[in-house]
């Protein structure tokens, strides 16, 4: 069996694919990292999916318009040419900006575990789901929105790729971290970082199912379109 390629964009620091790294590699998938702060061009067409993480970064942010140039290039250049991109909270709003897409401030922050109203439930399950965004997309133009909550789209799919806004990919270990480096916000935001580590601990196991579900579904039914 030939192994797959698969490109994940992350930050330096921030750039652990949890369980979606577990099912990339329980599917056989050789990962293959690069880092936002390095601005190279990527060739794209050697890959079979291209994964685009999150970020505390905004995507609107002036100074970081050259940096990101490069992955805003690969993301377009992958829909193009039809390599799958599945993009994670920042990712997928790097993917619906990298289209023509808007990102502004959300306005409400969604922190924490929430339910989403999902068009395609067998797909992307109700939830809860972990969010940690200030931040949202607008669906790009000919992309299908099919999931959202009250603030926030929170899927689309575009050709043979998906964006989400929230985080497939935590694991209690994953969230205890991001708590303890944004405890300040979790404040800021009259929540905390107790309870959001007790609600992953709750819910990590029925979560990492539905992550397991929402991964299968995009690889079988939307990148092999």
């Amino acid at each position: 069996m030939v192994e797959m390629r698969a490109l994940v964009f992350g930050n330096r620091d921030d750039d652990d694919l949890g369980v979606v790294g577990d099912w990339a590699e329980d599917r056989e998938f050789h990962l293959e990292r690069v880092s936002r702060e390095e601005i190279v061009p990527v060739d794209v067409d050697d890959y079979d999916l291209v994964i685009s993480l999150g970020s505390v970064w905004s995507v609107y942010w002036p100074a970081i318009r050259e940096t990101l140039r490069p992955e805003l290039d690969a993301l377009r250049l992958s829909v193009d040419i039809g390599v799958p991109v599945l993009g994670i909270c920042f990712g997928g709003q790097m993917l619906a900006a990298a289209l023509g897409a808007e990102v502004t401030r959300a306005p409400q922050p969604e922190i924490g575990w929430i339910e989403v109203d999902s068009d395609l439930p067998d797909l992307i399950a109700p939830g809860p789901w972990m969010a940690w965004h200030i931040d949202r997309f607008t669906v790009p133009e000919g992309a299908i929105e099919i999931a959202r909550t009250a603030h926030a789209a929170q899927a689309f799919r575009v050709d043979r790729s998906l964006g989400l806004q929230f985080h497939p990919e935590v694991d209690a270990a994953i969230v205890k971290r991001w708590a303890a480096d944004g405890d300040e916000e979790l404040r800021a935001h009259h929540l905390r970082a107790t309870d959001v580590i007790a609600d992953s601990e709750r819910n990590e196991q029925r979560a990492r199912a539905d992550a397991y579900r929402l991964c299968d579904g995009f690889w079988t039914t939307i990148a092999t379109s």
